[in-house]
């Protein structure tokens, strides 16, 4: 069946995420083990930014680094325009969201025996925490992400859906979204 202006095809989903880059991919992943989960995206899947990013990821890795250096280091570096908060939650759960994106087969650089992550000291760090996998880490994160977002059951993926508009109902809670199916 397919929609029309007059005759609209609804679906219903506990979680509705828009985008599919790392951030999309990620809490779908995640939110998947409580719900029922539609992703709509704009144009196929792996086409986002995310899938271009060279740089590494930012995780306290090493016994001489921590959450409270990497904190005080992103503050630092923000100039004033960091959420304190949300830095704060990021340092501090860094390294259980590595654990995470390991466990589902993501690849990160090691040493030369391959078993430490090899981490480099980057623009704004004062310890080496930045963590590869060549210049492709992007690539790599949204690769293994696809594949567990894919062969999970309770998640839904509608490419070449563009969101429209958001509907919100009287009390301004946002109920749902229009999208135009450009298949």
């Amino acid at each position: 069946m397919s929609a029309t202006e007059n005759n609209p095809v609804v679906e219903r989903t506990d979680i509705l995420v828009i985008g599919s880059g790392i951030a999309g991919l990620f809490f779908a992943h995640k939110a998947s083990s409580h719900s029922d989960i539609t992703v709509i995206t704009k144009k196929e899947i792996f086409d986002s930014n995310s899938v271009k990013a060279q740089g590494g990821i930012a995780i306290a890795v090493d016994d001489e680094d921590s959450a409270e250096l990497h904190l005080k280091d992103t503050v630092s570096a923000g100039r004033g325009l960091c959420d304190r908060g949300a830095v704060e939650v990021m340092v501090r759960e860094a390294r259980q969201r590595l654990d995470e994106l390991i466990s589902i087969g993501v690849e990160f650089d090691r040493d030369s025996s391959g078993g430490t992550l090899k981490a480099t000291r980057e623009g704004g760090h004062s310890a080496p925490r930045v963590l590869h996998f060549g210049d492709v880490t992007g690539r790599e994160i949204m690769e293994k992400l696809l594949e567990s977002v894919r062969n999970n059951r309770s998640i839904r993926i509608h490419e070449y859906h563009l969101a429209l508009d958001l509907i919100v109902d009287s009390s301004g809670s946002v109920i749902g979204v229009f999208a135009l199916d450009r298949n």
